[in-house]
């Protein structure tokens, strides 16, 4: 995916200062972008062939810090426009996620019946 693409994109999801984003539809657009991003790393095996399974043995797996540190990583080495949109992606994901997270919480807390 070419990152002015990716920009056109975002716009039409969230608006263009972001202005119709909410935690559901950031969620949306976080999961379509990571999925076609994905299968463009992955591409469609041929008919009659399957898709590799993704697998990690338990000797190579690695801990939540891990990943990051993996992740940052590969982040510094990607093309700009690669990285930007991987770090862009992150960013959103965990800031309206850190939202969503918030406002069940106070929901939870509004609709508990042990409080009435």
């Amino acid at each position: 995916m070419q990152f002015e693409d990716f920009k056109s994109r975002m716009r039409s999801a969230l608006g263009s200062s972001l202005e119709h984003a909410t935690p559901a539809n950031v969620r949306e657009f976080v999961d379509e972008i990571q999925l076609e991003l994905w299968r463009e790393e992955h591409p469609k095996p041929a008919p009659g062939q399957m898709r590799h399974r993704i697998e990690i043995p338990e000797t190579e797996a690695i801990s939540y810090e891990g990943l990051m540190r993996a992740f940052f990583a590969r982040a510094l080495v990607a093309d700009r426009d690669e990285a930007l949109m991987q770090l862009w992606i992150l960013a959103l994901d965990l800031a309206y996620g850190g939202i969503e997270e918030l406002l069940s919480e106070k929901m939870t807390r509004l609709f508990n019946s042990d409080q009435v």
